[in-house]
């Protein structure tokens, strides 16, 4: 069994918890009447510094599990109640705010229909991934599904914030929606497995992102419901990621069947 460790995604939990009770205090101070953020207030620069260390950690520890070649365990070792459960979950959270952003929308655009509609794919795709062996390929219209969702949001946030001359003001939760829609493509790829840069760096900057953006100015509650879903649909498939130089360990019944004969 190959040794994993859960302690890359758990700081990029803590990254993006502190980002968000850095973003609700900014958005409390830091904003002038005319909606500009005030010039050299700290609390930015902070900001920004969370933002920046969501992606280096992202990036480090995508490239260090990449360089040493060690892939993440198999379907059989790495599937648990734990990853079923977040998936689930995502998938409810997800459909819950892609139907309530769509009730209380008004108007409702064509593209916010299909996004919605794309919602309700994407929830059933979340959920599917909790029945399915990882080891098939039917991954990959989950993957899809729940990729196009979150990339189809990131252009309905984008386009709503057009005439928004601060970029930090919208910018995370857009950064959020992308880092789940190309951990969801690089998902499916992998066949349902973080294994390589891809799935580790968006998966990580997707768990990162997503919590410092549910106290954005702009989000309401359905987009919180949509960000939350989002987190728990990239961190359990970041909980046991293979340690780099970690080596296999077999059980005794295994090396005495697999040592040869004297």
């Amino acid at each position: 069994m190959k040794r994993t460790t859960f302690l890359p995604a758990a700081a990029a939990c803590v990254l993006g918890a502190a980002g968000a009770v850095l973003r609700q205090a900014h958005t409390r101070t830091c904003y002038e009447e005319s909606g500009f953020i005030l010039p050299h207030h700290p609390l930015t620069g902070l900001l920004a510094g969370v933002l920046i260390a969501v992606i280096l950690l992202g990036v480090i520890t995508a490239a260090v599990i990449s360089v040493r070649g060690k892939k993440a365990p198999s379907g059989d070792e790495a599937a648990g109640p734990r990853p079923c459960a977040c998936c689930i979950v995502s998938g409810l959270l997800t459909a819950a705010g892609a139907v309530w952003q769509f009730a209380v929308a008004s108007p409702r655009t064509a593209l916010l229909t299909v996004c919605s509609v794309l919602g309700l794919a994407a929830a059933a795709g979340a959920i599917a991934l909790a029945c399915i062996s990882p080891e098939r390929r039917a991954v990959t219209w989950p993957c899809a599904a729940v990729g196009t969702f979150f990339c189809l949001e990131l252009v309905r946030h984008f386009a709503a914030n057009t005439l928004n001359p601060v970029a930090l003001s919208f910018g995370p939760e857009c950064l959020a929606l992308g880092a789940v829609s190309l951990f969801a493509f690089c998902l499916g790829t992998a066949l349902g497995q973080a294994r390589g840069f891809g799935t580790v760096c968006f998966g990580m900057c997707a768990c990162g992102f997503c919590l410092t953006a549910l106290t954005g100015p702009q989000i309401t509650w359905p987009d919180r419901l949509i960000l939350l879903g989002g987190t728990l649909f990239a961190l359990p498939f970041l909980l046991r990621l293979p340690l780099p130089g970690g080596e296999e360990t077999s059980s005794p019944d295994r090396r005495e069947t697999e040592d040869p004969l004297p």
